[in-house]
């Protein structure tokens, strides 16, 4: 895939937790920004994959949650 080139504006505040970012793991603040939205998305990912996992389930077992909640 071919990459694209994008403008980041950021405020003082945005800039030195950047800046603070890229130092402590000694990369560019280009590529602290990449992975910061790389760990995000896998979060993301992570918790919609999660959520899916429990409703399926909580549909395919649904009566015996039922009767356990009863007892």
């Amino acid at each position: 895939m071919p990459s694209m080139a994008m403008t980041l504006r950021t405020d003082p505040a945005l800039e030195q937790a950047l800046a603070r970012l890229a130092k402590r793991q000694g990369i560019s603040k280009h590529e602290a920004v990449r992975r910061a939205i790389l760990r995000e998305d896998a979060q993301t990912r992570l918790e919609d994959d999660t959520w899916a996992a429990y409703e399926r389930v909580r549909s395919a077992y649904r009566p015996a949650l039922d009767r356990l909640g009863s007892v």
